[in-house]
């Protein structure tokens, strides 16, 4: 991932050591040129370990309940999902559970204070004042004495997967035989199939679920969808040079 907040899935044949190579003459080639100080530790690149494929988890799974929950805390607070902002509060009260158990009385307050961005999106922070967040933030998380920090993660993931983008992996795409759709839409892929989002509204157009969906193909510019049934179906076609990592998503998750 860079700092512009792009970011991508690394190549099964790409090694971390040639990236890490790579990234360090970029940073000798900027500070020769006099792009970036010497003394600069800023990191333009850096690896994450993520989510990549969104499958239910066994509650017993401790460690894979965890890895969930801080792949759900991480989409939420960087605004993967449209969430209101009553609904933010409550899942920074949840964090808060999680990470420091019962509420306590101005200690918790504190703790919150100027460290907001921890816990909720940027667009709640820009709506709302930091004094009046934090004060919906407590009313909940006063609420929530005595939930254990196995049941809070539970209690975030359970409410995150409530949104339609839950563990979507998103493939920008022009459809090219469907003039209903916008010119330019996103495909959303999770567990439960494929969604048709509208590349600027964020509205989701259409769903095919993986039962209705026949098979697919791609060419390096060019995805392939046939939908429907062996009676009746469609072939939808879009242009895009994401056609091999849309298809090898689907394959994972069929």
């Amino acid at each position: 991932i860079a700092l512009s907040e792009e970011e991508r899935c690394l190549l099964e044949d790409e090694r971390i050591l040639d990236l890490l190579s790579v990234w360090r003459n970029i940073e000798i080639e900027d500070i020769s040129s006099g792009k970036r100080s010497v003394n600069c530790t800023d990191e333009e690149f850096r690896f994450f370990y993520k989510v990549k494929y969104f499958f239910d988890i066994n509650d017993s799974d401790h460690s894979g309940v965890e890895l969930m929950y801080l792949q759900a805390v991480y989409d939420v607070v960087n605004s993967a999902y449209m969430c209101k902002i009553e609904d933010s509060f409550t899942f920074a009260a949840l964090q808060l559970q999680q990470k420091y158990g019962n509420y306590q009385p101005k200690i918790s307050e504190s703790v919150v204070k100027g460290s907001t961005a921890l816990y909720l999106p940027e667009r709640t922070l820009t709506e709302q004042q930091e004094s009046h967040v934090i004060t919906e933030v407590m009313k909940i998380y006063r609420q929530l004495r005595d939930m254990n920090q196995m049941e809070a993660m539970l209690s975030y993931i359970d409410f995150v997967k409530l949104f339609p983008s839950y563990g979507c992996s998103y493939f920008f795409a022009l459809p090219t035989n469907c003039k209903s759709w916008p010119t330019e839409i996103a495909l959303a892929i999770n567990n439960e199939g494929i969604h048709i989002v509208d590349n600027y509204t964020k509205e989701y157009i259409e769903e095919f679920k993986y039962n209705k969906i026949l098979t697919w193909g791609h060419s390096p510019n060019q995805f392939v969808l046939a939908v429907g049934t062996l009676r009746e179906s469609k072939k939808l076609t879009f242009k895009s040079v994401d056609g091999k990592e849309i298809s090898d998503t689907l394959h994972a998750y069929v």
